[in-house]
């Protein structure tokens, strides 16, 4: 099972808006069962986690579009093309004036954290009782 780490919840609460003057907010973010959904299948395999930075603009409807990857760790597992398609669980507050002008595409910087759940070792037997002497 695949679970999203602590420190990637604490993500959402600090994810990066390239203007943050603009005054936006995120109105969605994904869930956990989100990351699972697109948690790239070599990683998966190779039981890795990893890190990538999407960068993208956001339309008027808050969705965000020609999103890109600035960084991605480790390189060539999949974890840019993952962060890619989750962008579409994402959306922002539409964005206010700035200095009396609409600034209709802001640019949006999302920083990502992939990582797997340490495997649940099974619950072990209770000890066999020794049987009383009849």
């Amino acid at each position: 099972m695949l679970r999203v780490c602590a420190a990637a919840a604490a993500l959402f609460a600090s994810l990066a808006l390239a203007s943050p003057a603009l005054g936006q907010q995120f109105t969605a973010t994904p869930t956990a069962e989100d990351f699972a959904r697109e948690y790239p299948q070599a990683a998966r395999e190779a039981g890795l986690g990893g890190n990538v930075e999407i960068r993208c603009r956001a339309n008027r409807e808050g969705e965000l579009t020609n999103c890109r990857v600035e960084s991605e760790t480790p390189p060539g597992m999949g974890f840019g093309d993952a962060g890619i398609r989750m962008m579409q669980y994402f959306r922002v507050s539409p964005p206010e004036p700035e200095m009396g002008r609409t600034v209709s595409r802001p640019i949006v910087t999302i920083p990502l954290h992939f990582t797997m759940a340490p495997a649940t070792p099974p619950t072990p037997a209770p000890p066999a009782q020794p049987e009383a002497p009849n």
